[in-house]
């Protein structure tokens, strides 16, 4: 188990391990927590809403009669909004309409494509940064390998590969079929950098991240 230790006059932050008395060296401006999956939230405050449903699955639990001839909105664009408006336009006669934050559907996942000679983001690239005697990774220069990595497979750049190649909506997955070449590069460097930047990974087991601030 993690200790997160604050600095209330210096809105810092620094991390121990549970029966380690040392500390990471680092002090952070900010700390992500990724907990894996968690129970289903409520913002918007609508658990006992009439007609209103905080968990869909297993989705055969679902009656169809209960849909037939209604408009059913859809909080949500992820992976769990497609399960459900798949089920529900293949199952009731149901009018879908469907949001969220952003209105980005997941892309379609490639599953073939060529091997990726990646020129940045390798185990020797990964190993110099971690000789380093302060082990630190600035944001920096990450930035700079994943632009570096970008440009490699042809695109400008970040921003220029999501505005160019994703968009809301049905559009969005639409593009992802007229471009798998573009769309698979983009996916396969994004599981590349979560592979980099996972604790599965023995290379950065111990590494420090920094803001550079």
């Amino acid at each position: 188990m993690t200790i997160c230790i604050i600095f209330p006059k210096k809105k810092q932050w620094q991390l121990s391990i549970q029966g380690d008395s040392l500390a990471l060296p680092t002090r952070f401006d900010a700390i992500h927590l990724a907990c894996g999956d968690l129970p289903v939230l409520d913002p918007y405050q609508l658990e006992g809403s009439p007609a209103y449903l905080a968990d869909p699955y297993p989705l055969k639990t679902l009656e169809t009669e209960v849909f037939d001839g209604q408009t059913v909105a859809i909080v949500g664009t992820g992976l769990v909004a497609v399960d459900v408006i798949k089920w529900l336009l293949s199952h009731t006669e149901a009018v879908v309409q469907t949001f969220s934050r952003s209105n980005y559907f997941p892309t379609v996942h490639i599953l073939e494509g060529p091997t990726i000679d990646w020129q940045f983001f390798t185990d020797e690239t990964l190993q110099s940064l971690l000789d380093q005697p302060q082990q630190t990774f600035f944001l920096e220069t990450f930035e700079e390998l994943l632009l570096g990595e970008l440009q490699t497979l042809g695109f400008q750049d970040w921003e220029t590969a999501s505005t160019t190649f994703l968009a809301p909506g049905g559009d969005g997955i639409s593009l992802s079929f007229k471009y798998p070449n573009k769309i698979y590069c983009r996916q396969q460097l994004a599981s590349k950098v979560t592979v980099w930047f996972t604790d599965q990974n023995d290379l950065i087991r111990d590494m420090c991240f920094s803001c550079g601030y």
